[in-house]
């Protein structure tokens, strides 16, 4: 077998010496195409016809030779000018891609197919604690008198603040205003079902400032159910936490632990001190 050497073969070329032979052909290039695994091209050989001996145990050697160094490429050789593309050429989208989600990118793995609609990252922050009051005498503190639960260091306006207030029904405001009468909202009420339910939207930002509407603001959802006669469980959750976008994360560590919690442990003794009454 010879030797493939050439002074003038260019990187990653090896072109065969040629043989005194009668035969005459053009030759056959023959292309190692780029590896799945690496995505890096090899080389390329061309073969010509001529060089080949007449003894068919010389074509075998040449088969032999063509086959170990398709091994050594980890891809098998491929003969130019076939119809199939070459997967060098392909145009690939990468395997990590942003998708976007509403105003924000969502770092997730795309792996081919529709593009799933964006799920939620932090987990809510639930509590809860049992109080001596029925459903229905809960409901009314939390609604009518949430200046006696309310907890002081969670504070909008700049000056003193003054009073708390909810809007009753859906659509109405739950806001807070100072001894000005500047007035600031910390949401607006999604549902309102007397003795059982209320849900707002909560308008702050990861740096714990007002937003002026409800984009960018999370959820508070607080459940009233009865243990027995005169016992009450008050349920209050923190959903929906990745719509304060970047820097949410801050607001569920700052949120998350044990229950009851600080609000619901004043309005624990709001219940107890009667502010119902």
């Amino acid at each position: 077998m010879r030797t493939l050497s050439s002074p003038r073969a260019t990187p990653n070329t090896a072109i065969p010496r040629r043989a005194s032979s009668s035969v005459t052909a053009r030759p056959i290039p023959l292309v190692a195409p780029v590896t799945k695994a690496t995505r890096r091209p090899v080389s390329v050989i061309v073969l010509s016809p001529s060089l080949v001996p007449g003894r068919s145990t010389s074509v075998r050697r040449w088969a032999r030779l063509l086959a170990d160094f398709s091994d050594r490429a980890g891809a098998p050789v491929e003969a130019a000018g076939s119809s199939r593309p070459r997967q060098g050429d392909e145009r690939r989208a990468p395997a990590w891609a942003p998708i976007r989600s509403g105003d924000r990118a969502d770092t997730r793995l795309e792996r081919g197919g529709p593009v799933p609609e964006q799920t939620q990252t932090l987990p809510d922050v639930r509590k809860s604690v049992t109080v001596a009051a029925t459903p229905d005498q809960c409901f009314k503190i939390f609604t009518e008198r949430p200046a006696a639960w309310w907890p002081p260091s969670h504070v909008l306006v700049r000056k003193e603040r003054a009073g708390l207030a909810f809007e009753p029904g859906v659509g109405g405001r739950y806001y807070e205003w100072d001894v000005e009468g500047t007035e600031i909202a910390w949401g607006r009420v999604l549902e309102w079902v007397p003795g059982r339910r209320v849900a707002m939207t909560w308008r702050i930002d990861p740096n714990w400032q007002s937003l002026p509407t409800d984009e960018g603001a999370s959820e508070i959802q607080v459940d009233f159910e009865a243990v027995d006669a005169g016992r009450t469980k008050v349920s209050l959750a923190h959903v929906k936490l990745d719509q304060h976008g970047p820097g949410a994360e801050r607001i569920f560590k700052a949120l998350d632990g044990p229950s009851p919690g600080e609000t619901l442990a004043l309005f624990e003794k709001a219940v107890a001190d009667g502010a119902g009454a």
